[in-house]
């Protein structure tokens, strides 16, 4: 009986730390190199051209953490407000780019959004995905390498 409550307790912790994140971004090749910026061995990470692609997941794999690049006229942050409620308190980075139009983070907070954060480039988007998953320390395993390994 022991044993199996040691185990169960042990399969928590792991569970805990794995991480599901969505990316959505229309171009493929951005939306790789993001990917490969903020892996890490416990995110497990889904990749989506469109909201609507993405939408269809929630219900087999919620999110932790959602990354949306926002591209003038493909995704813009009108697309947010497709997700339902429940799901606006889980974590949002938001990540424009040159054609993209401004973004006012206080309405999105006002429609919801508890957790919503903007990021200008790929290094301040991994250190803000590795801050909102793990908050009280640093991610598991990572690399000695990493420049942000000492954070």
């Amino acid at each position: 009986m022991r044993e199996k409550n040691a185990q169960a307790d042990t399969n928590k912790t792991v569970d805990e730390k794995f991480k599901t994140v969505y990316i959505i971004d229309p171009q493929k090749g951005e939306r790789i190199h993001l990917a490969k910026q903020i892996k890490q061995e416990y995110i497990f990470i889904m990749a989506f051209t469109a909201m609507a692609d993405c939408l269809k997941q929630l219900k087999y794999m919620p999110f932790d953490l959602l990354i949306f690049v926002l591209r003038n006229g493909k995704t813009e942050s009108v697309h947010l407000t497709n997700i339902k409620k429940k799901m606006r308190e889980k974590h949002f980075i938001l990540v424009p780019t040159l054609d993209s139009a401004p973004v006012d983070l206080n309405a999105l907070r006002e429609e919801g959004f508890v957790s919503i954060q903007m990021s200008t480039d790929l290094e301040q988007t991994r250190e803000i995905t590795y801050n909102l998953l793990w908050p009280d320390e640093k991610p598991p395993n990572r690399e000695l390498g990493d420049p942000l390994a000492n954070l």
